[in-house]
């Protein structure tokens, strides 16, 4: 099925000539956020030479209603065209609104394939009342197959009755082409954060680390940019308050080409956690070359390994993370190597040849089953 001398797809189909292929259905959120960047890179990886993919969208930016009715009956008109459907989840309303399509499907007996990338979903279930767990359960077991992002999901699986049909697939990014970084002596530091701005993001923990770097260690030439959406007026407020408005930028969200320029700008990324199932923007940083600071929320050990491809503290640990902050500025020679040792971790473990491959596995087993 696969070539594995070169990693590339064998585009042969199960079934047979190209103008007979149905899709696969992607859905989930669209416009912002990590879930919405998997679904656009698997739509444009090598995985479209072998399969059509169409794409279907429940939430659109912060509207969440009309598009989500609207979801439904465009999943009732391409119900006849599909083979497949691939459906991201997170936890809340996501998992609720996804269980009704999940039933649907099932009900057509369309195989779906349920993609966890809720940090909080294990928390979520365990809060849950008895009958909603149940609904939970059923809603799991009428799947083919989960997907989760690292090892540390699979006693959850177990447990709600996926164990055999649980495959760990981490995220990917797209490897750029950089040249390295020489930091000059009195360079001013640009620190990024990527993602939605609030508590679960740690972005306050991050102003207030900036606050004693500047106020503490004496620090004034530095620069922190958080690019992302959420809280950013309440974000405006604190950073105001506390008289940061020359260190602290907020772009509000970005798309990838601003992205990219600023992931480019940047000396370093980080991003202080409290949940966090695997921690897209890290490995997004860490292929750039970027030294990386996260927290040790969820799952992002297992993608930075702390002190040879990045820097972890403790969860909530402000004083940590702006010490290790100073660390970077301090220490540029080991801030590169850092960089240098995150960018090969990504280019070995979180390729898009990798995820590819194993989506592939993924989908051909039960096309082909």
């Amino acid at each position: 099925m696969l070539e594995d001398s070169n990693k590339k797809l064998n585009v042969i189909r199960h079934t047979g000539e190209e103008n007979k292929l149905k899709y696969i259905l992607q859905i989930g959120p669209q416009g912002q956020g990590g879930i919405d960047t998997v679904i656009k890179y698997i739509m444009n990886s090598q995985l479209k030479e072998k399969y059509k993919f169409r794409r279907i969208n429940t939430i659109i930016g912060k509207k969440k209603i009309i598009p989500y009715m609207f979801s439904c009956i465009q999943c009732r008109k391409m119900v006849d065209d599909t083979e497949l459907v691939h459906i991201h989840m997170a936890s809340n309303g996501s998992c609720m609104r996804k269980g009704i399509l999940i039933n649907y499907f099932y009900k057509k007996s369309i195989p779906v394939v349920i993609h966890l990338h809720g940090g909080g979903f294990q928390k979520f279930y365990e809060k849950s009342s008895n009958i909603k767990k149940k609904k939970i359960v059923s809603m799991f077991q009428k799947s083919a197959k989960l997907i989760v992002l690292t090892n540390t999901w699979l006693p959850f699986a177990e447990k709600i009755g996926m164990k055999g049909r649980t495959i760990v697939i981490p995220n990917f990014t797209k490897i750029p082409n950089v040249a390295k970084k020489e930091i000059e002596k009195n360079h001013r530091w640009t620190f990024l954060f990527l993602g939605k701005l609030g508590r679960q993001k740690g972005s306050y923990d991050l102003i207030r680390a900036i606050e004693l770097i500047v106020n503490r260690y004496g620090i004034k030439n530095i620069k922190c940019i958080l690019a992302g959406d959420g809280e950013i007026d309440a974000s405006k407020k604190f950073i105001k308050e506390l008289g940061l408005e020359d260190n602290l930028e907020l772009t509000g969200w970005v798309d990838s080409q601003r992205k990219d320029q600023l992931l480019r700008l940047a000396d370093a990324l980080v991003l202080p956690s409290y949940f966090e199932s695997f921690g897209l923007a890290l490995i997004e940083g860490m292929s750039y070359g970027l030294p990386v600071i996260g927290t040790v929320a969820g799952s992002i050990p297992q993608v930075i390994r702390n002190g040879k491809d990045g820097l972890l503290v403790p969860i909530g640990d402000i004083a940590a993370l702006a010490d290790c902050m100073v660390w970077l500025i301090n220490h540029p020679v080991e801030s590169c190597r850092l960089g240098m040792c995150g960018r090969q971790h990504v280019m070995d473990d979180y390729s898009e040849e990798t995820f590819c491959l194993k989506m592939d596995r993924v989908y051909s087993e039960i096309l082909n089953g």
